[in-house]
């Protein structure tokens, strides 16, 4: 039987092949103040150390692995690399990748292609010297490997230069070996192994109006699946003699998601010279058909939940060009609506007497979110030479609330409870460029925290954006009482040089 306080956690695994928080192709939830994107933003962007702002605003680095179409605005042949590093102390977890990517562009032909390898260091927990059962992920004695991802990304594109209209299309491919802050999920394990795949498929447009108007458009498709082998420790305490003893317990979950998502961007400049607007909007239809058994702190969780999720996002930005600056600012709302459950795996007796069947519902939660960002950043450029060489500066910050309730229903008990929580994500970003007879050297980093303190002083040298994912797995929990990870910050850095081929 299930008891009433045991509650179902659901793990929406958005992983999506695209760069990072650049765009908001896929909408992400989440209910516990956990920021998991920084693991998988691994290519340069122009952006990104702007607060992000991404609405009115193109990306020249950046664009052309989002949107496939975009590589339309490509000049000749880039090769781009882009070595970063990330670094978490929400149990500690440090990432290095080495992404390397190209651009080109042939007549009305164009095309990009990206990989990346990511090592990532854990803090190993504490497993005592004699413990029956922690043998079961390897000797207990010897640290497990280091865990590696790997992706790759293809994009090709034609440009109807007669129609103003721009196609293009792409594959990504993910192996992983480890996604961000699964110690964290999985709070009793000692020992947690991942292995994990993703492909993102991707069909997008780009229109030229008339005006200095534009219209894109994208449709995506995702699919991802992952297991995870968590060894749990169990105590016991014995009392003749007394003592403790450890007994090593492996547990076995798995994450399967399916999404099918659209996005559309419209851009127009304003009256007054210098500005423009833009708009976008994104719908994200997902099913769960598996989501991981997820242990927060003390809070049990119920194995077996599936699951659906619609999510949308609408939101409005301006950015002002004059002389040597730049400076935009973006606000976008998402509405979000989600559904888990939890299966009876047997025939289970409900408090009034009556029979739950194999497969029926012991519990069903409702979450209703309605998240909302504020983006704001700007850039200014220095000449330090001819033939174009300058020196840019960036900065901005990005502010992302999270907010949601749940309405649960426990069918073995009889009875129902509410719940809601809200908190703040602030993220300052920071960086540079120079251009240098044609070569570009790009520095951009940025620190994320629910906490203003936890964020001073920011640290310096360690931070990350690699693998080719999109905003890690988001999770859907129903917790007793708001879950927080005190002194949480993540730190990303990333140096990206890109060098014109021909």
């Amino acid at each position: 039987m299930v008891g009433h306080r045991l509650l179902p956690l659901a793990a929406v695994a958005l992983l999506t092949i695209r760069a990072g928080p650049l765009t908001a192709q896929v909408v992400t939830v989440r209910t516990v103040p956990l920021p998991r994107w920084q693991q998988f933003d691994r290519l340069p962007s122009n952006t990104r150390a702007m607060g992000g702002i991404r609405v009115a605003v193109d990306d020249s680095l950046g664009d052309p692995f989002v949107n496939p179409a975009k590589g339309a605005h490509l000049a000749g042949a880039r090769l781009i690399t882009s070595p970063s590093v990330y670094h978490t102390n929400i149990n500690p977890e440090t990432g290095t990748s080495l992404p390397i990517g190209l651009t080109a562009k042939v007549g009305s032909w164009f095309g990009a292609a990206a990989f990346s390898w990511q090592n990532v260091k854990l803090t190993q927990r504490f497993l005592p010297t004699t413990c029956p059962g922690c043998d079961l992920l390897g000797d207990p004695r010897i640290p497990p490997p280091n865990p590696t991802n790997e992706s790759g990304q293809i994009a090709i594109g034609r440009r109807l230069a007669g129609a103003g209209l721009s196609l293009g299309a792409s594959v990504g491919w993910q192996t992983l070996g480890w996604a961000q802050g699964l110690q964290s999920l999985y709070a009793t394990g000692a020992r947690i192994e991942h292995d994990g795949s993703a492909t993102d498929f991707r069909v997008g447009a780009v229109k030229t109006l008339t005006g200095g108007r534009s219209l894109s458009a994208l449709l995506l498709h995702q699919r991802y699946a992952a297991t995870h082998d968590v060894l749990f420790l169990d105590q016991a305490v014995e009392t003749n003699p007394w003592r403790v003893t450890t007994t090593g317990r492996l547990g076995h979950s798995r994450d399967q998601q399916r999404l099918w998502g659209a996005h559309v961007e419209y851009r127009w400049p304003l009256q007054t010279p210098g500005w423009q607007a833009g708009v976008i909007g994104t719908a994200n239809i997902a099913s769960h058909p598996k989501l991981p058994d997820y242990v927060l702190e003390s809070l049990q969780l119920l194995p077996r939940d599936p699951g659906n999720t619609q999510a949308f996002s609408v939101g409005y930005g301006v950015v002002k060009r004059g002389g040597r600056t730049t400076f935009g600012i973006d606000a976008v709302v998402e509405p979000a609506w989600s559904n888990t459950w939890a299966d009876a795996a047997v025939p289970t007796v409900d408090s009034m007497g009556g029979t739950i069947p194999t497969g029926g519902k012991t519990v069903e939660n409702w979450f209703r979110f309605f998240n909302a960002a504020l983006r704001t950043g700007g850039a200014k450029w220095y000449p330090i030479g001819g033939n174009s060489e300058r020196l840019t500066l960036r900065g901005g910050l990005d502010l992302y609330r999270v907010a949601y309730s749940l309405r649960q229903r426990n069918y073995i008990a009889g009875g129902g409870r509410k719940f809601s929580d809200t908190w703040v994500e602030m993220t300052p970003t920071w960086g540079l460029a120079l251009h240098l007879s044609g070569i570009e050297i790009h520095y951009r980093g940025s620190a994320t925290s629910t906490s203003l303190g936890d964020l001073i002083p920011l640290s310096v040298g360690r931070g990350d954006d690699v693998t080719v994912a999109d905003p890690g797995p988001p999770v859907l929990a129903a917790p007793l009482a708001p879950v927080t990870f005190r002194g949480s910050r993540i730190t990303t850095h990333q140096l990206s040089v890109v060098v014109p081929i021909r």
